[in-house]
């Protein structure tokens, strides 16, 4: 099956494949180096945080580790935070 190489260097799996692999936004994969080629397999789904919410809800659910690996919470938290307060003085 082939896949496309975008502009910015991006792979572009098929519908098809991605729908076989439950592969979804967000969802990471394993690229190994091979003497044949490149390997690439799913690595298990990433959490992305929700769509919809309070940013105090999301400062919740990033305190109690509801989230994946990959990205610095801390500057996260620190923005959502930023955030809730400049809405909290309109």
């Amino acid at each position: 099956m082939l896949a496309t190489l975008s502009p910015k260097g991006q792979i572009v799996l098929p519908v098809a494949m991605r729908r076989r692999l439950h592969l979804n936004p967000g969802s990471t994969v394993d690229i190994e180096e091979r003497a044949e080629g490149v390997f690439i397999r799913p690595a298990g789904p990433r959490p992305l945080p929700p769509a919809k919410g309070t940013g105090a809800d999301l400062l919740r659910q990033i305190d109690a580790g509801e989230f994946g690996v990959g990205v610095d919470w801390v500057r996260v938290k620190a923005a959502v935070a930023r955030r809730a307060r400049s809405r909290d003085l309109r």
